[in-house]
């Protein structure tokens, strides 16, 4: 029956009706990515417990529950404001008398504090050892110089429907002792060698709590996506036999009704127009393997694209960053149309084929032995219905703030 953001905060209440009244329900604190019903902004998107605090709320108007219909333990009345502490579960308003409109005022007119912490979580390798991994825990710090962060917890399963990542650490917490204004870093050695590192890592959820004196100040969440590019000089033919045995990258998406058949984290624009790949359908829409390889003196991209309607329109853009914790920035776009093609510092050649596309491309772009840098890749796919023409954006990094690309030897 339609939404409504709670205040300012992005947090959205869902509306549904139920024995001839309307109610609300919100996916509350779940960070974005992970159930996807928040706004990605830095403070809404990541977030430890944070609360909702209604003012003059009518005595026994409304009445809040989980999912399995208990009442929320966590409501507090202080006189006139009423706070409940949001979870990563569903939290459920009941609507004990109200009209639909008065309902969505009071929603409208709730505060939700914010996240006082915004960073990231990503992979790089260990400074004195590159064969070992670090999980490095940055950001910033948004409260009070008396409230500042002094240690991170990484590890913590957020709910019933995330796996506990625990086992890729081998230490879950550690002091903040590296801070630059209001910036600070932690590393965490991760049993992750670049042996297992040899497919990629794609979508690995991971949070932070972020402690000041035991308590939890803030939270960061990250979903971490590592590609691998092995040293290598392959041919720019649009033959991509030679990268078939190792295993690809992809930009996917499924909209399976079940929660652990749904895959709608690539999918950033136009998903109303993606077409589900079932048994009935002749070729899949919108779907992308892909590879990189470096040397010295530049980048090596191999792209399988599969679409039900390959038209010249289609792009593949290209973005990186020289360090992993800066947000890639658009460096190629390649428009796919047949043919070798060389455009500015890059060349590439592109094959049609009935259900896609074949690209190869080398980028000009000087690179360093066991870097890491910051990468990403976007398919914009246009489609035509009926009388006009659609376009859908899948983005290889998901909800992260940055995938990123492991340079490695041969």
């Amino acid at each position: 029956m339609g939404e409504v953001a709670a205040g300012e905060s992005g947090v959205i209440a869902f509306m549904f009706e139920q024995g001839g009244r309307v109610h609300a329900v919100t996916w509350s604190n779940a960070p974005s990515g992970l159930y996807g019903h928040n706004v990605t902004t830095p403070q809404t998107s990541q977030s430890p417990v944070r609360t909702v605090t209604f003012r003059n709320l009518p005595k026994g108007a409304v009445r809040f529950t989980d999912c399995f219909g208990n009442g929320w333990k966590f409501v507090e009345s202080k006189g006139e404001f009423v706070n409940v502490k949001l979870m990563p579960m569903p939290l459920f308003i009941w609507n004990e008398r109200l009209s639909r409109s008065d309902l969505e005022r009071i929603l409208r007119n709730a505060y939700i504090s914010p996240n006082l912490a915004y960073g990231g979580i990503m992979v790089l390798p260990n400074r004195e050892n590159p064969e070992r991994s670090d999980l490095l825990v940055y950001g910033r710090w948004l409260g009070e110089e008396k409230r500042k962060p002094d240690s991170i917890e990484v590890g913590a399963a957020l709910g019933q429907l995330m796996t506990d990542n625990q086992w890729l650490l081998m230490e879950r917490k550690s002091p903040i002792v590296h801070w630059h204004g209001n910036e600070f870093s932690v590393r965490l050695p991760s049993l992750l060698t670049r042996s297992l590192l040899r497919h990629p890592l794609e979508n690995a959820q991971m949070y932070a709590w972020v402690l000041s004196r035991g308590e939890v100040v803030g939270g960061i969440f990250d979903n971490l996506w590592v590609a691998i590019a092995p040293k290598g000089k392959p041919k720019v033919d649009g033959d991509l036999s030679e990268w078939f045995s190792r295993s690809p990258a992809w930009l996917d998406c499924s909209f399976s009704w079940a929660r652990f058949g749904r895959w709608l984290e690539q999918v950033e624009e136009g998903g109303e127009y993606l077409k589900e790949f079932i048994s009935d359908v002749e070729f899949a829409d919108a779907r992308v393997a892909f590879w990189c390889s470096w040397e010295e003196g530049g980048l090596y991209l191999a792209a399988r694209i599969f679409d039900d309607q390959p038209v010249e329109d289609d792009t593949l853009l290209v973005f990186a960053s020289s360090q992993p914790t800066v947000s890639p920035s658009p460096l190629v776009t390649i428009p796919l149309r047949e043919g070798k093609w060389r455009f500015g510092f890059y060349h590439a050649t592109v094959i049609k084929h009935p259900d896609g596309w074949s690209v190869e491309a080398f980028l000009d772009w000087r690179l360093l032995t066991n870097a890491v840098i910051g990468f990403d890749l976007r398919y914009l796919d246009f489609d035509k219905e009926v009388d006009r023409v659609v376009s859908s954006t899948l983005r290889w990094a998901g909800a992260a703030n940055s995938g990123c690309l492991w340079l490695s030897p041969p």
